[in-house]
């Protein structure tokens, strides 16, 4: 989803920086004060919001949506980077590389999530095709690097 308020249309800069804020908890008024102060979104709101301030409505609307959008994204993060220290671990333990075994099914998930999504919205929106194109070009390839390495153990076995 495509957000358009003022927060929004800050840099990702700044937002990555109002979403550490927010996530280590600093006051909503302070935060305000902050971005009405700094020179790019002065810019941004005379651009595009007739040069109206950010106010503790407009923060309050992008905790529910950006921040939390965010926040997935954090949790997503911390997710990979634990998948693939274990598969580092098993890989390790047993001299194979399994992170492809452990991603495939995570992402045939993202990609039955990413059809549904698509599904239940603009079945001709060209961002949307776009982008479940994209989950499923990095799926086929995933399990053609997946078939490869299955071909290239059975290999190894039969020549030993």
């Amino acid at each position: 989803m495509t957000r358009t308020g003022k927060i929004a249309r800050l840099t990702r800069t700044i937002r990555e920086e109002l979403n550490r804020r927010l996530d280590n908890g600093e006051p909503g008024p302070q935060l305000v004060t902050w971005l009405n102060s700094l020179e790019n979104t002065q810019k941004v709101l005379l651009e595009h919001f007739d040069g109206k301030p950010i106010t503790e409505q407009n923060l309050s609307d992008w905790r529910q949506g950006g921040f939390q959008d965010w926040l997935h994204e954090q949790s997503t993060r911390a997710w990979v980077r634990s998948l693939a220290d274990r598969a580092k671990g098993v890989s390790d333990d047993i001299g194979i590389d399994p992170l492809s075994d452990l991603l495939s099914s995570p992402l045939a998930v993202a990609l039955g999530r990413s059809l549904e999504r698509l599904a239940a919205g603009d079945a001709a929106d060209p961002a949307a095709i776009k982008q479940l194109l994209a989950v499923t070009r990095g799926l086929a390839h995933l399990r053609r690097s997946d078939h490869e390495q299955q071909r290239i153990r059975i290999s190894r076995i039969r020549r030993i």
